[in-house]
């Protein structure tokens, strides 16, 4: 379920054709998965947010709920992780 919902949201909000990539690594003891798009960067303002039950951000254009990132972010929380986003 985490692995899917982050693949399908990074899927929904990506432009068509833009890349998206799944890494998995382990660094100083710690497991690491990453997804990894080439869409538009996320405003940190909006990163605050990302995880938050309903929170859709500006792209409204996009279906569903808003409970993609908010389920993964259950999961990474009841398994002792952290999930954070970055925008470069």
């Amino acid at each position: 379920v985490l692995l899917r919902n982050l693949l399908d949201n990074a899927i929904r909000y990506s432009p068509q054709a833009a890349d998206i990539s799944l890494s998995l690594g382990h660094v100083s003891g710690h497991l690491i998965l990453q997804v990894s798009n080439s869409g538009i960067a996320i405003h940190p303002e909006q990163q605050k947010h990302l995880f938050e039950p309903f929170y859709r951000g500006s792209a409204n254009e996009v279906s569903g709920a808003g409970l993609g990132l908010a389920i993964v972010n259950w999961i990474v929380k009841k398994h002792g992780a952290d999930i954070h986003c970055e925008s470069q």
